[in-house]
């Protein structure tokens, strides 16, 4: 039944579990879509077509919060971080286009266990000031998480948040951040033949599964400590990268 997407029905199932959950972890922590996204579904699937799905599936999410806060949007200060973004995702998606899955594979273990090891340790520590070259180097080091792996939100966040802005011009800024940066990674994928058949069925296949996970989310925030949820996805993460860096 599930032939066309490379997947036999129990995979199915977990993708679309997948989907779920990672949105349902958005809802209650405020991020984690992709990172969980891409801790489950490289172990079965190819790392260039879970990236493309992910990348595609953020990207549904953003354009929908990006129209909902677009009277909030602060264009000037995202305008440093875009360029970062734009000009090392190219570097990235043009390098690693057709690189060994192996290779990317031990390469998001070990990015699974940094976020991990951050979001742990050092979340609530480090303060970056807003300044145009913070902005860039923030924009770069999203622009490679995000070109290899769909998971440009750490560094960007870390950022913003750092600025000190109202909630709703955080959530419009961010957003729209997601959105121009995950659009314009998109593209750089299909000029590399990386979306393909596979990449747009299975996105449609989540979306619906998606949005299922951000109405379940909003249900159960309030009878959830986000702080032991933000725990159990951070030790999931570990797990996770360890696991695909020595399998």
């Amino acid at each position: 039944m599930f032939s066309s997407l490379g997947l036999t029905g129990g995979l199915t199932i977990l993708f679309m579990f997948s989907c779920l959950a990672g949105s349902v972890i958005q809802s209650v922590s405020g991020f984690g879509f992709a990172i969980f996204m891409m801790s489950v579904i490289p172990n079965f699937l190819p790392s260039s077509v879970s990236t493309a799905v992910s990348g595609l599936l953020s990207l549904s999410t953003n354009t929908a919060n990006t129209v909902r806060y677009r009277s909030f949007i602060n264009w000037k200060q995202i305008l440093f971080p875009i360029i970062g973004y734009s000009i090392a995702s190219l570097i990235v998606v043009s390098f690693f286009a057709g690189k060994s899955e192996d290779i990317l594979k031990r390469i998001l273990g070990a990015v699974l266990i940094a976020l991990s090891i951050y979001f742990f340790f050092f979340s609530s520590k480090i303060h970056i000031h807003p300044t145009a070259r913070n902005g860039f180097l923030a924009g770069t080091l999203s622009g490679i998480l995000g070109g290899l792996f769909s998971m440009s939100g750490p560094p960007i966040v870390i950022y913003m948040l750092s600025t000190g802005t109202e909630k709703e011009s955080y959530m419009g800024t961010i957003q729209c951040y997601f959105f121009l940066t995950n659009l314009y990674t998109t593209i750089l994928r299909m000029t590399k033949g990386l979306i393909t058949l596979q990449v747009i069925e299975l996105s449609l296949l989540g979306i619906t599964f998606s949005f299922i996970g951000f109405w379940i989310g909003t249900k159960i925030l309030s009878c959830i400590n986000a702080e032991v949820m933000k725990k159990i996805i951070y030790t999931f993460l570990a797990v996770s990268g360890l696991n695909m860096l020595l399998s």
